[in-house]
């Protein structure tokens, strides 16, 4: 009984606890290889994983412009069938409009001024530019944009209307955002939509026509823009190098460390 009480065992408790907490101290060093044994084999495997996910949303994510018309600058009134546009060497330009340089368009970033495309309020005027690739674009992805111009404050500009077709295909008509009405609503603005879903062809037409028998309609700066479907050989090239880079990252990460060196 009198051992219990005697102060000598204290530091025999002590060295007990203390030889407690070097055993798992012991066990924790013993353990550690192994878990940077796995961390060496998951990290290029999360480099792979993040190197597929980040490249390939690059490879898709520039959209690219197809065309951008700004209307050609002409001398006078000139019809559409004998005005040189600005793209007339790759495109064709069709319609009973007439191209002029009054009222040039402004008041947009892309505005380019000089000729625009005069839609008079007869109610039977169209124009159509034709002859637009959309081969090898992903779907939905098409932006168009193009300056209008209404010469009525009380339209809406919703008497402007858009439709697209493929080679000799039926028309299909697009809605246009209604525009603001009132004084001061009579100017140049930038009509953007965004993700149309066109077909793919080597001969897409876009079509403008006016029903309005009181309010005449501009158009200047037509843009049309897609995201482009990377080709195969494009992903070949891309996978490629994502091994060679895994292959050399796992090498090195495998490599038995030497006496002394850094385990991260």
């Amino acid at each position: 009984m009198w051992s219990f009480c005697n102060p000598v065992n204290t530091p025999v408790q002590t060295r007990v606890t203390s030889s407690r907490h070097s055993s798992i101290k012991r066990l924790g060093a013993a353990g550690t290889p192994h878990v940077l044994g796995l961390r060496r084999v998951v990290r290029p495997w999360l480099l792979l994983v993040s190197l597929c996910v980040v490249d390939a949303q690059l490879l898709r994510a520039q959209p690219t412009v197809l065309f951008h018309e700004n209307m050609g600058s002409p001398a006078g009134n000139t019809a559409v069938s004998t005005h040189l546009f600005e793209n007339s060497s790759e495109l064709s330009f069709a319609g009973n409009a007439d191209v002029r340089t009054t009222s040039a368009s402004t008041g947009y970033a892309s505005a380019s001024g000089a000729g625009n495309v005069y839609l008079t309020s007869s109610g039977d005027k169209w124009f159509e530019i034709s002859g637009i690739s959309t081969i090898g674009y992903a779907p939905e992805s098409f932006t168009l944009s193009f300056g209008a111009h209404k010469s009525k404050q009380e339209s809406n500009l919703t008497e402007l209307t858009l439709a697209y077709r493929a080679s000799a295909s039926d028309y299909v008509w697009v809605s246009l955002p209604a525009q603001p009405t009132g004084s001061g609503t009579a100017v140049w603005r930038l009509i953007t939509l965004d993700t149309l879903d066109l077909p793919a062809t080597n001969d897409l037409s876009l079509r403008w026509s006016s029903v309005s028998t009181s309010t005449a309609f501009r158009i200047d700066d037509v843009t049309l823009s897609a995201t482009a479907v990377p080709e195969p050989s494009a992903y070949a090239a891309w996978c490629a190098g994502a091994m060679l880079v895994f292959a050399l990252f796992s090498r090195r990460a495998m490599r038995p460390k030497r006496s002394g060196e850094s385990t991260e």
